[in-house]
């Protein structure tokens, strides 16, 4: 298999070109002009490195790599602006658009739970959400025009070596230092990053309708409160996290359930356990 991988350094990024790397793949990583390739040049297996002159890949390059499966990762910060909007969405339409023109036989795009409201509706709750969903409704009409494309959707994704600062990762801090948190009532469904790159691979496997494009769901569908999330730390660790719940508010667009995690790639489903994962952050 030859895999074309966007966002290929952020966290998840590098765990998938990892598991591709280590299934026998050659592995090709698109950067756009200004991007950061330390933690790819670190990784045991290196990827091929293609690094834009533009914001938008040129057909011809896109040839020349002949990918089997696109993942387009990349994506706009949290709190992007309208420029950030516009580039990421420049870059989707001109990533898909040369996928075409290829032929590459399969697309997998990367969303966000964001997208959705607690009934699985479409309610972003903010510019990156509503990005991301911009960009599966394009993915459906490069379905039509023959693109084989599918939308993946992974939930609160945690693991060892996780550098962005979420909330399980704090809590390993929080052992040796008091963290201040919210109330902790919201919800999250825990996801290890491991079996998130697993249902990549299988999103990658799975087969729609002519015309059709899929969307897919990473998830353990078995949401908890932070205050839960904490508890089941406390118990892999031995002892709780020092947390100063309600030191701080909730986010303006806070999300409090995320939607149901119930459409899985066929064959996907998670194996990592939530105990093991934990017991992986911390031993990390």
């Amino acid at each position: 298999m030859r895999a074309l991988v966007t966002g290929a350094g952020s966290y998840i990024g590098t765990r998938l070109v990892t598991r591709l790397a280590a299934a026998g793949a050659e592995v090709h990583v698109l950067l756009r002009p200004h991007s950061d390739a330390t933690r790819l040049q670190a990784l045991a297996a290196r990827p091929y490195l293609h690094r834009l002159a533009a914001a938008r890949p040129d057909r011809a390059l896109l040839a020349s790599i002949g990918p089997d499966a696109i993942f387009h990762l990349a994506a706009p910060p949290g709190r992007a602006d309208t420029g950030e909007v516009e580039a990421y969405l420049t870059l989707s339409l001109a990533l898909a658009e040369a996928a075409l023109a290829a032929a590459v036989p399969r697309f997998v795009n990367v969303g966000t739970w964001w997208q959705f409201g607690p009934d699985g509706g479409f309610r972003p709750n903010g510019l990156y959400a509503a990005a991301k969903q911009a960009v599966h409704d394009l993915m459906a009409g490069f379905a039509v025009r023959g693109l084989s494309v599918c939308t993946a959707i992974p939930f609160d994704v945690y693991g060892p070596g996780d550098w962005r600062g979420r909330f399980v990762s704090l809590l390993k801090g929080a052992l040796d230092a008091p963290l201040a948190a919210s109330e902790g009532l919201q919800e999250v469904d825990l996801i290890h990053v491991d079996d998130v790159a697993a249902g990549f691979l299988a999103a990658a496997r799975a087969h729609e309708p002519a015309g059709t494009a899929g969307l897919y769901t990473l998830g353990s569908n078995r949401p908890l409160t932070l205050r839960a999330v904490a508890e089941a730390f406390a118990g892999v660790a031995g002892r709780p996290a020092a947390i100063e719940w309600g030191r701080q508010p909730y986010a303006p667009d806070q999300v409090y359930r995320p939607c149901p995690a119930d459409s899985p790639p066929p064959g996907w489903s998670h194996a990592i356990s939530r105990e093991q994962g934990l017991a992986e952050v911390i031993a990390h």
